[in-house]
């Protein structure tokens, strides 16, 4: 508004009545005091009839180019133009006016341009900063990859503009390009289309690692025409080091649409795509690798537990048992994955100290023996220093120590807790697990030294030892568990 003001004091007081302005490239002439309209003209007969430095007399300018438009021309006067850029000022005025006053009013527009241009500039600059912070912020969310990249288009699309965002990865084996994450797309677009290397905008853009921008796509010979009616489009490069991994695609319904600021927001965000494109891939890779190992790790222990089991034919089935009753209540307890998997783990081989007890006490039908019941409880110790020897087991040592242990710490008497005498809460959770599941499999299970308990029965013992030998809570959630599953799944089957 102030601007506007001052021109008008600048002009009336150089007595100008009207000045308009003329764009040669779309021929439009708007009049810029007093505002409006934005006149269509022929620039060719206006250039022929008007040139710089002279004065179109009211009559001829009557009958000029301008014929079709006189009643927005000011009245008795004629015209004059002067150069700016690319541009030129149209003055009216009744006679030719001096040339400060034309120069005067030329200065103005100038300066006007040069602080438009630093404003625009400002602009562009203050909107690269906080799209690219906003993404960033997008970036350190926890998001999976597809949802991260969608979110990351949907931001782009609506703060810059664009009608058709999409992320496209190479097949390196197909030579082909496909859809990771676009928005505006159809379903069945971004599930079936490949495009191949080479093709297109986006498929040139990898061959030859280049930013393509197409200011106008029905005049490029590389545009593919699609569903939707593109004219711009602007396609970057993803780069995972030296290697094009894909490309960033962005399109525009408008011809030159795309200007310099776009390419100052998207090539970073392109560099920034790549890397969590190619982390994400790394990740998995290593997740996938990882998921192996552990079923060679769990197969390897099973097996060390087996070996062990074999020396005992009434224990046959009872770390499959053991370990699927222990993965049960502890998710019951809402235990953690990590330690979920260390009662698995513990689970397999909290029996594993039992290779270093001789058969003939493991196997004996009759009572044992103090001596040999000294024999038996020192399997707990043997297997704590078996598995402290496997760095992938050290977290489930105190387990297997503590397996045997009794919540109200007796240590004394035929059904004592050992081998430290540990009491309640000192006991891990993990271990008073595992004790609980491992009494059950015992009491249903035939032994050397008796028949097995009914399933019923052992439900009742389970519950007459909550708070003696057994951790109330552990115990009667499994109970309650046992008894809503009335047939357990056999693990063995």
């Amino acid at each position: 508004m102030a601007h506007d003001q001052l021109l008008e004091s600048l002009l009336l007081a150089l007595e100008i009545p009207a000045v308009w302005l003329l764009e040669p490239r779309n021929a439009q002439l708007c009049r810029v005091h007093p505002t409006n309209p934005v006149l269509k003209i022929e620039w060719e007969p206006f250039y022929a009839s008007i040139r710089e430095g002279q004065f179109l007399e009211p009559e001829a300018l009557r009958t000029s180019c301008f014929s079709n438009h006189a009643h927005f021309l000011p009245k008795e006067c004629g015209a004059e133009v002067a150069s700016l850029g690319s541009r030129y000022l149209v003055f009216f005025s009744p006679a030719p006016l001096p040339r400060g006053h034309l120069r005067a009013v030329k200065d103005y527009f100038a300066a006007m341009e040069e602080h438009q241009t630093l404003r625009t500039s400002f602009e562009e600059h203050r909107l690269v900063n906080d799209t690219v912070l906003n993404l960033h912020r997008l970036f350190l969310g926890k998001f999976n990859i597809r949802e991260l990249l969608l979110r990351v288009l949907e931001y782009v699309k609506d703060k810059l503009g664009y009608s058709n965002c999409a992320i496209l990865l190479l097949d390196s084996e197909r030579k082909a390009l496909r859809i990771l994450a676009a928005i505006n797309y159809l379903d069945d677009v971004v599930r079936d289309i490949r495009i191949p290397l080479g093709k297109g905008i986006t498929g040139w853009a990898v061959l030859h690692d280049e930013v393509v921008f197409v200011p106008d796509t029905h005049a490029d010979p590389r545009y593919i025409p699609g569903a939707h009616d593109i004219r711009s489009e602007l396609a970057i490069p993803l780069k995972a080091g030296t290697q094009v991994i894909g490309v960033l695609d962005v399109e525009s319904g408008v011809p030159n649409f795309f200007k310099k600021a776009d390419l100052r927001i998207l090539e970073p965000l392109a560099a920034i795509v790549a890397i969590a494109v190619e982390n994400a891939r790394l990740y998995t890779e290593l997740k996938e690798t990882h998921a192996d190992l552990a079923d060679s790790f769990f197969q390897s222990v099973e097996a060390l537990a087996e070996a062990v089991e074999a020396k005992d034919a009434f224990t046959h089935g009872h770390i499959q048992r053991s370990a699927y009753w222990g993965i049960t209540l502890a998710r019951l307890l809402n235990l953690d994955e990590r330690r979920t998997e260390n009662v698995r783990l513990a689970s397999i081989l909290h029996d594993v100290g039992k290779i270093g007890v001789p058969e003939a006490i493991l196997l004996k039908p009759g009572k044992l023996t103090p001596e040999e019941r000294i024999e038996i409880e020192k399997h707990v110790e043997i297997g704590a220093q078996i598995l402290q020897r496997i760095r992938r087991l050290h977290e489930i040592v105190p387990i297997v120590m503590a397996h045997q242990e009794r919540w109200d710490g007796v240590t004394e008497g035929p059904f004592h807790g050992y081998p430290r005498g540990l009491q309640g809460e000192d006991i891990p959770l993990e271990a008073r697990i595992i004790t609980v599941v491992d009494a059950f499999d015992a009491m249903v299970s035939d032994r050397p030294y008796r028949k097995r308990l009914g399933y019923d029965k052992a439900i009742q013992r389970l519950e007459e030892e909550k708070g003696r030998q057994f951790d109330p809570r552990v115990a009667g959630i499994f109970v309650n568990w046992l008894r809503e599953n009335r047939k357990p799944r056999d693990p063995d089957k």
